[in-house]
């Protein structure tokens, strides 16, 4: 029985830490995928304007902002 009390323990425990998790931290929540899908778009309009503006060595630097704001957009979009 001791796997049961510390199954019990562990269930506990997270129930706790999704009560002290505020709402808004949640990665399901409506207004965080919000937010990191307007960061993806900011991230992926910043990489234009150096790709634009920067010539060859802004497109080589425009790949980590494209990148990071794909990964937000994706993050960002709700799931089916």
């Amino acid at each position: 029985m001791p796997q049961d009390d510390e199954a019990r323990r562990f269930e506990d425990i997270v129930a706790d830490l999704r009560d002290e998790m505020p709402v808004a931290a949640a990665p399901h929540h409506p207004a965080r995928r919000r937010r990191m899908l307007i960061a993806g778009i900011i991230c992926c309009l910043l990489a234009v304007v150096l790709i634009t503006l920067g010539g060859t060595k802004g497109a080589v630097l425009a790949v980590i902002p494209w990148l990071t704001g794909m990964f937000l957009v994706v993050a960002g979009r709700p799931r089916a």
